[in-house]
Parts: structure tokens; sequence; C-alpha cells
């Protein structure tokens, strides 16, 4: 939680997350999981008193690509991801035939997480023992025959709005934007999200704007596969990493 140096004290805080989702890409529960307990914790600290939200900056590599499940779950709030396979989460993979489908919910009670990726209520399970891993996939397996009345909706949600920094294409060419080139592929996975203000140009339409949203000013230009190949891809001579930085700036109006 950052909050500008200033002589006003009631001046609007700003909640920076970072993370690193898990590579593989027939693992898609994991990551889903990994991103539930990310978005539960800035729900604990970036919550203001009214119900509302500070502006919140969330960046990161998640290994999903755009336009994949997970990256629409960010922007837009909400996933179905009822009969959907593992691998197809990330959209990393063409080809997810014969893979094992989400369970129903993704991870299991005991977890501490609901499926609108906030903590549950303590004081709900404060009687119920502890339970193992095997126990708790056992429990999601007991979800998915109960009555249809009685079963757990297929749905993640979360309580933010954010719209990313990058179109992830250019829009004179329509050519992809690439934050990773190596021999296996050239995509994007790392992303820097944001919650927009009233005046924000690229605010997606009908969205919640938290307190004192944050207006993007610039980003620094992303390149196309092709710039990257022919400086031999990633790393190289004078980039040592294997992903691109995303660099941004934004405007808080106190």
């Amino acid at each position: 939680m950052l909050q500008p140096k200033t002589k006003e004290r009631d001046a609007p805080m700003v909640c920076v997350a970072n993370t690193h989702l898990l590579y593989n890409p027939r693992r898609g529960d994991i990551k889903l999981t990994q991103l539930a307990i990310l978005l539960a914790e800035i729900t604990e600290v970036a919550q203001i008193h009214d119900g509302r939200f500070y502006p919140i900056v969330l960046c990161g590599d998640f290994n999903s690509v755009p336009d994949s499940p997970l990256h629409r779950f960010i922007k837009e709030g909400a996933l179905h991801y009822g009969g959907m396979t593992i691998g197809k989460v990330s959209g990393q993979e063409m080809y997810t035939r014969g893979q094992r489908i989400l369970s129903i919910p993704i991870w299991p009670r005991s977890l501490g997480i609901t499926q609108k990726c906030v903590y549950d209520s303590p004081e709900k399970h404060q009687e119920e023992p502890e339970r193992s891993v095997e126990e708790g996939t056992m429990e999601m397996t007991a979800e998915q025959t109960k009555a249809p009345d009685q079963r757990v909706e297929s749905q993640l949600q979360h309580h933010f709005s954010l719209s990313s920094v990058y179109s992830h294409y250019f829009p004179d060419t329509g050519l992809p934007e690439i934050t990773t080139c190596h021999s296996k592929s050239a995509v994007t996975v790392d992303y820097i999200f944001y919650s927009p203000s009233n005046n924000d140009l690229i605010r997606q339409p009908g969205s919640d704007v938290s307190c004192n949203g944050l207006q993007l000013l610039g980003r620094l230009s992303l390149l196309t596969e092709q710039d990257l190949w022919s400086v031999n891809g990633l790393p190289n001579e004078t980039n040592s990493s294997d992903h691109l930085s995303l660099l941004a700036k934004f405007r808080l109006e106190l």
C-alpha cells in the first residue's frame, strides 16, 4: 500500500501487487487458485470502509496469453469454467482435447477462499475439523454428485474493475505485442492491470470506478516477434532477461 507524500492527511492510497503464476500450461487449476489467493489478499488490504477499493495496480507474469479465460477473468470479473479443460485456462496450448476437466469447485473448501475470491468467514467453518489434501479432493468430487439445487456454481468472480495498460496488438498492423521471446514461443504473458478513473481513455464501458481511480498517461512500447528475432530473440547481448520490461505512467488525483 503506497500513499503520496503530501500535507493532505486523507490522500488516497494505491495498492500495488505483483505476481508470477505457475508456468505449466496444463495446470490451469493451479494458476486460477494462485490468482484467487492474490485477489483475496488484495481485497483484505485495499478495501475502504464504505465497500469501495483504493486504486489497484496489478502486474506480473501471469503465464497466460491475451483473451485466454484467465486473462478475461481478470478484466471482466467473472469466469464460467464448467466443462473447461485445465489446459485451456491460460491459452498456452492450442490442443487441449483429452485433458482433465476443471473440478467444481477448483480448490478445496479448506483453503478458506470463496468463488468470489475473498476469504471465507472464519466463523462459518470454525467447528469443522482440518482435512488433508486427499480429503479435500474427495470433498470436491462429492460436490459434483450433489443434486442440481445443492451444487456449487461453476463461476469465479472478483470485486475489481481492471483495465490493461497494453492493447496486446499493434493498431496499424494487427500484429501481436510480445513480452517474451525464446526457443519455445513468442507471446504476451506479462501485464499491468489497473483501476481506471472516470476520465481514463481505455476504461471499459460500464465498469465501476474505484475511489480516485488512475488515469493512464503513457506506456513503454513493446515489439513484434519479427523485431525480437532480428536481434536473436531473448535474452541477447543487450537484454539479459527472456522477458521485456513493462512501464506505465499514471495520474492520481488527490
